[in-house]
This record gives C-alpha cells, sequence and structure tokens, in this order.
C-alpha cells in the first residue's frame, strides 16, 4: 500500500475499507477535492468513537446505501442513524436473487460487472446515485455496499471516469479494496 492510498484510508473500528475519494487527479491536471465522497464497506459495526468521528471530524451529511432491499431488511442501516445523518436506499445490484444468479453465470467478477451494467434497471439507478451526488446540500456524502468493493467499486470507477481521472488511476483505486482487506 502506497502512502496515497494510506491516506485516502479513514481508519475506523467498524470499517475496514472508508476512504476518501478525493485526491485523484484529473486528464486537465487539477485534482479532485477531499473531504466531500467517501466510499466504504458496510457501516452495521461502527463504534461510538467512529460515530463521533463521522459526524464530528468528518461532517457527513448524508449516506447513500447500495445494498439490496433484502439485505436492507435483515440487518438495518446500522448504528449510523443514531447521529442524525440521512440515510439514502439507493439499490445498486437489483434484487438478491438475481444479483447471486448473475454472479453464478459469469465467468469472472468483469463479465458479472459488464452484465449489472446492461440491466435496465441499472441506468435508473446510476442517474439516481449521481443525482444525489450533484447536489452539494449532500455533502460530504458516503456511499457503500456490503464490502465497499463491487457495487461501491462500479459507481466509484464511474464517477471517476465521468471527473476525468486516468484508466489507471481507477484501476488502482478499485484495487485498493483488495489491498485493504476483509476482517
Amino acid at each position: 500500500m502506497s502512502d496515497d492510498s494510506l491516506s485516502r484510508f479513514i481508519p475506523l473500528d467498524g470499517t475496514f475499507n472508508f476512504r476518501d475519494l478525493g485526491g485523484y487527479h484529473t486528464a486537465d491536471g487539477r485534482s479532485l477535492r477531499t473531504g466531500v465522497l467517501y466510499r466504504s464497506d458496510e457501516l452495521q459495526h461502527l463504534s461510538p468513537n467512529d460515530l463521533t468521528h463521522i459526524r464530528d471530524r468528518l461532517g457527513l451529511a448524508t449516506v447513500m446505501d447500495l445494498r439490496s432491499v433484502e439485505e436492507l431488511d435483515e440487518v438495518g442501516i446500522g448504528p449510523i442513524r443514531q447521529i442524525g445523518i440521512a440515510h439514502r436506499s439507493m439499490p445498486f445490484s437489483g434484487t438478491r436473487d438475481e444479483s447471486d444468479e448473475r454472479r453464478r453465470n459469469a465467468s469472472n467478477m468483469g463479465e458479472y460487472y459488464l452484465d449489472t451494467m446492461s440491466r435496465q434497471w441499472f441506468g435508473t439507478a446510476l442517474k439516481q446515485a449521481i443525482d444525489m451526488i450533484s447536489v452539494p446540500d449532500n455533502h460530504p456524502l458516503l456511499f457503500h455496499c456490503t464490502a465497499g468493493k463491487d457495487r461501491t467499486g462500479l459507481l466509484s470507477g464511474v464517477l471517476l471516469w465521468l471527473l476525468g481521472v486516468s484508466h489507471s488511476d481507477i484501476v488502482y483505486d478499485y484495487a485498493l479494496s483488495q489491498a485493504l482487506g476483509r476482517r
């Protein structure tokens, strides 16, 4: 892990993949502002110290939850509700059964992602996510799924691409999830 990846990582007790999406350079020589967009794994295990950090140090205004309706019904949104941050459900994979079937039928994750993006509902979900992200009153904003890798990585990749970040940096950002590892 490079020093750059360590500076993106936000160490919290209850997550392993919480990091700032800012700081990447764009093709026109600018860089993405830090402290505006964050990505993470699930927030189910946040400690009281984590909640204080998220509220007081990061100042999160909005959490966009990319998990399926079924996942939310099973495990809820976690303790983030206790600190008054707006929670928005934005399923980014269709139903759990549909997602599981697509994953079983894909020969690799790239094929799975392409299949996900080809689904009719994906364009609508992507537009809704971008619309939410584009509203300054929603910032700072965190988006997450379960591991913070697949659905979160897909949205991160699209956002970074739209903002003019290089392909190699997009791949680097995606790979950071693997480097951080799951607890």
